[in-house]
C-alpha cells in the first residue's frame, strides 16, 4: 500500500499511446496542428487550476511533438527559480538542445557567443542590485555607473566637456546593447530554423517547418520575481520567428504573485496579457456537469497505482463509489482527489473487517477533512447539526438512489439528535450494538481512525 500514487513513466517519444488517462489525445493532436501551421512568433498559455493534470498533458503532449519531429524543450520553471535572472538558465537549456540535435556547429557555436554578448549586457545590472544590498544601501545606483566614476576623476576639469563626454559614451552604450540583443534575437530565429530542419530531414529549403517549441512548466510556483523576470526575458529576448512558447500556469495564481510585487491596485490580469497571444484550457468535462467516467477512470487508478486493494472487494467497491460521486457534485481536481485517496487509505491501513467502519461517514469525513476543513473542525468538535451535514454532502447530483440512501441515513443517524423512525434505524442499531457504541460516539469513533490511526478503543 502507497499513500501516493506512482508517477507515472511517461517516455521521452510516448505520447498518449500507452496512457491516456485524462483522455487528452484528441486535444493534444488539435493543439499540435495548430502549433506547426503558425508562421509568426507565439505565445500560448495553458490555463488550469492546480492538480488539473497539465504536467502530466504536457509530458505526453511533448511525444506527440516529438514524434512529429518537432523540437521541443520542456523548462520546468520551479527547480530553476533559484537563479537570479532567467536568460541564462533558459538559454542554457536552448544550447543544450542545439547541441543534442546539430550537435557543435557553427550556428550553435554563433548562438553561444551571442548568449554571451547578451549576458554581459545583463550582467552589470545585477551586479549594481548585489553590490547595492551588500552595502545595506550605502551605494547607490548612481554610484555605480560610468558617469559617476568619469564626474569623479575629471571634477576639477571642464565639467561640461565631461558630461558631453558621457552622454556620447552612454548613447554608445545603449546602441551597442541594443545590437547584441538584435543580433542574439536573429541568431535564436537561425539556431531553431536548423533544428527542425534537421529533424524534418528535408532538403526543399522553401518547405514549412515546425517552430522550435519551449514549454515553462510550473510558472505560479516561482518566486515572484523569477516568473515576472521570465515572462519579460521571453517577450524581449526570445521571442522571434519559428520559436513557440507554450507557458503551463493557472493566471488567477500568477496574478496573485503579480500584485505581490506591484501592488495590490495593480491590474494583474491586464499586464499579463501583454505577455501572451493565446489563452487555452484542457477540456474537462467532468468540470461541466459531464459523464463521471473520467473520475471513475482515475479512481480506479489510484488504486492501482497506490495498491489499495484489500481483501475485502465489497469494502473498496463502496470507498471507491463513494469517492467518485463526492469528486462528481464537488468538480474536484485531481490533485484533490489524490488527497482524499490518500486520507481512505491511511483509515484502511488502520483497520480491518473486525472493526466497525462505515464508508459513508469515512470517505464523507475525508473528503471534509480535504475540501472543508474549518467544516471538518466543527464535526470533531461535536458542534456540526445534521442539517449542516447534509447540505455538505451535496448528493443531488449523484443520481444513485442507492448511494444516495446509504450516505443519507448513515450521517442522518449518527448526527441527527431526533430520529423520526422510518423504519431503516433498527438494523443500525443492530450494528452499534454489536461494538458495543452509543450512537453519539459514531463520529467521534470514526474520526479517531483519520486522526490517530491506530485507536482501538470508543
Amino acid at each position: 500500500m502507497r499513500l501516493t500514487p506512482k508517477i507515472p513513466k511517461i517516455g521521452e517519444s510516448e505520447g498518449f499511446s500507452n496512457s491516456d488517462l485524462f483522455e487528452l489525445k484528441g486535444f493534444g493532436e488539435r493543439l499540435s496542428n495548430l502549433i506547426i501551421k503558425i508562421n509568426e512568433p507565439l505565445v500560448i498559455v495553458l490555463d488550469g487550476a492546480w492538480g488539473s493534470g497539465k504536467s502530466t498533458f504536457i509530458k505526453q503532449w511533448s511525444g506527440v511533438l516529438r514524434e512529429q519531429r518537432t523540437p521541443v524543450i520542456i523548462f520546468d520553471a520551479f527547480e530553476n527559480d533559484y537563479h537570479e535572472d532567467a536568460f541564462f538558465t533558459l538559454a542554457s537549456q536552448v544550447i543544450e538542445q542545439a547541441q543534442k540535435i546539430l550537435g557543435k556547429t557553427r550556428t550553435t557555436k554563433q548562438f553561444i557567443e551571442q548568449t554571451k554578448k547578451v549576458g554581459r549586457v545583463l550582467v552589470p545590472l545585477t551586479a549594481k542590485l548585489m553590490i547595492r544590498a551588500a552595502s545595506l544601501g550605502a551605494l547607490s545606483a548612481s554610484d555605480l555607473t560610468e558617469s559617476s566614476d568619469e564626474i569623479m576623476k575629471t571634477i576639477s576639469g571642464d565639467v561640461s566637456e565631461t558630461i558631453e563626454r558621457v552622454l556620447d559614451d552612454k548613447i554608445k552604450k545603449i546602441e551597442s546593447d541594443k545590437l547584441a540583443i538584435e543580433s542574439f534575437r536573429s541568431h535564436l530565429a537561425r539556431l531553431a530554423g536548423a533544428m527542425s530542419e534537421k529533424l524534418a530531414d528535408v532538403t526543399d529549403k522553401a518547405s514549412h517547418l515546425p517552430p522550435l517549441v519551449i514549454v515553462i512548466d510550473e510558472l505560479d510556483r516561482c518566486r515572484p520575481p523569477f516568473s515576472i523576470n521570465l515572462l519579460e526575458r521571453i517577450k524581449h529576448l526570445f521571442s522571434v520567428e519559428g520559436v513557440c512558447f507554450v507557458l503551463v500556469t493557472h493566471l488567477p495564481q500568477l496574478a496573485v504573485a503579480i500584485r505581490g510585487s506591484y501592488g495590490q491596485d495593480m491590474n494583474a490580469e491586464r499586464y499579463l496579457e501583454k505577455f501572451y497571444h493565446l489563452k487555452l484550457s484542457l477540456p474537462d468535462d467532468t468540470r461541466t456537469g459531464g459523464p463521471k467516467k473520467k473520475y471513475e477512470k482515475y479512481v480506479d487508478y489510484l488504486w492501482s497505482s497506490m495498491e489499495l486493494a484489500t481483501d475485502d472487494p465489497h469494502w473498496d467497491a463502496l470507498l471507491q463509489g463513494g469517492i467518485v460521486n463526492f469528486s462528481y457534485s464537488y468538480s474536484l481536481s485531481y490533485r484533490t482527489i489524490e488527497r482524499v485517496v490518500s486520507c481512505v487509505a491511511l483509515v484502511t491501513a488502520a483497520t480491518s473487517k473486525r472493526n466497525l467502519r462505515w464508508p459513508p461517514l469515512i470517505v464523507g469525513l475525508c473528503v471534509m477533512k480535504v475540501e472543508n476543513p474549518s467544516l471538518y473542525e466543527r464535526v470533531k468538535n461535536g458542534v456540526l447539526e445534521w442539517e449542516d451535514a447534509f447540505k455538505f454532502l451535496n448528493m443531488t447530483p449523484w443520481n444513485d438512489q442507492a448511494a444516495y440512501d446509504f450516505y443519507y441515513r448513515s450521517w442522518k443517524f449518527a448526527l441527527s439528535k431526533n430520529l423520526s423512525n422510518e423504519g431503516w434505524e433498527e438494523q443500525y442499531f443492530s450494528e452499534l450494538h454489536r461494538y458495543n457504541l452509543r450512537r453519539e460516539r459514531i463520529i467521534p469513533f470514526m474520526i479517531g481512525y483519520i486522526e490517530e490511526l491506530f485507536q482501538t478503543k470508543s
